[in-house]
């Protein structure tokens, strides 16, 4: 979409934004369509008490329709108990902190909050300040903006593939490494270079 709208800014007078605007009613037309045929969530349909739903759609989207694949078994057993442990567990707001839920709960609000914190939102937003700053104008600093973004679909796309073979745990840990790897040599760049301008300014 950012390709879309970077090749409707050449487009003279109101067709620029308003053809930008109409190239994204194609996917929003085609997900509106989709929906109906959409299957409904075992996880949901467990909860509401309409189990051979729930376990023929497990069926068909990990086994192929075989109910008795070990898998769907296994997912369907998962279901269950999670389902009975939140009927009995706490009600309300307090669930998310008694019996030691305040560890979980830490753990993905805290992901969340330092995921901002990281600064990948700064590069998302104003990264085309960011190149303006750097001295990358016009042309230039749009391209390469639309490249980081790619990067970014790349990067997401890729771990469709093995995120539930690896598991969301592994991959946390090695990204939250390699974040604290990069940011602590960015940051030393960055002192490093301050380092110089001051060793430089106190010797004119």
């Amino acid at each position: 979409m950012y390709f879309a709208g970077y090749g409707c800014s050449f487009l003279p007078g109101p067709k620029s934004f308003r053809t930008a605007w109409a190239i994204q009613l194609i996917p929003a037309v085609f997900l509106m369509l989709g929906i109906p045929f959409l299957p409904r969530s075992p996880r949901w349909l467990a909860k509401v008490g309409r189990e051979k739903e729930a376990i023929a759609i497990l069926a068909d989207i990990q086994a192929g329709g075989d109910v008795n694949d070990p898998l769907v078994v296994a997912e369907w057993e998962e279901i269950t108990t999670i389902l009975a442990a939140e009927r009995e567990g706490q009600k309300g707001w307090r669930r998310f902190a008694k019996n030691g839920m305040w560890r979980r709960t830490f753990a993905g609000t805290s992901v969340q909050a330092w995921q901002q914190l990281s600064g990948a939102n700064v590069m998302t937003y104003y990264v085309v300040y960011i190149f303006e700053m750097a001295n990358l104008t016009g042309n230039t600093g749009l391209v390469s903006s639309g490249i980081q973004y790619a990067i970014f679909i790349v990067g997401t796309a890729a771990t469709f593939f093995f995120i539930d073979k690896t598991g969301r745990l592994p991959l946390l840990v090695s990204a939250s490494s390699a974040t604290i790897i990069s940011g602590a040599f960015t940051n030393y760049s960055t002192f490093r270079s301050m380092a110089q301008l001051l060793w430089v300014s106190a010797c004119l």
